[in-house]
């Protein structure tokens, strides 16, 4: 019997290996067919030009992974401009990153929505995702998962906020 993943993702990368060897790792699960099905959010949308198409094109399913872009979208956390430590291949905690917020947050507040609240909605019904794709959620409470499946379950945004 050999296994299949239906999803495999990198939550976070690892300090102590080359970021090519775990792509070259991943590439070659994918070329022996363990898994067919990324990081999608209204901030981070460089899948749309070739990824979902080309997922589209195969047929194949997609699952956005981190779709409240590590937080941020939910205006949990705040810049504090610290340094990037040595070692990190990766930190949200940057001003850039917290500038690209800015838009849809005045949007959401605008419409007067929660920015979790708008995120997901966006993702849902206007990120380009079809019925065969997904979003993979977290949360640390009970409260904050029913707080994201009830912001999933709403309606399509209004036109009014894409003006």
């Amino acid at each position: 019997m050999r296994i299949r993943f239906n999803i495999l993702y990198l939550h976070a990368p690892e300090k102590s290996m080359l970021f090519e060897k775990a792509v070259e790792a991943i590439d070659d699960l994918y070329k022996e067919g363990l898994f067919k099905r990324g990081m999608y959010n209204p901030i981070a949308r460089s899948a749309t030009t070739e990824l979902l198409p080309c997922i589209k094109h195969y047929n194949m399913g997609f699952y956005a992974y981190n779709p409240i872009s590590r937080g941020v979208l939910t205006r949990k956390y705040k810049f504090v401009g610290h340094e990037v430590k040595k070692g990190h291949r990766y930190d949200p905690n940057t001003q850039t990153y917290y500038e690209a917020v800015q838009a849809p947050t005045m949007t959401a507040s605008a419409s007067n929505l929660a920015l979790l609240e708008a995120t997901l909605r966006w993702m849902r019904h206007h990120s380009g995702q079809t019925a065969k794709d997904g979003i993979i959620i977290g949360s640390w409470s009970v409260a904050q998962l029913e707080g994201s499946l009830t912001g999933l379950d709403k309606g399509p945004l209004s036109v009014e906020m894409f003006n």
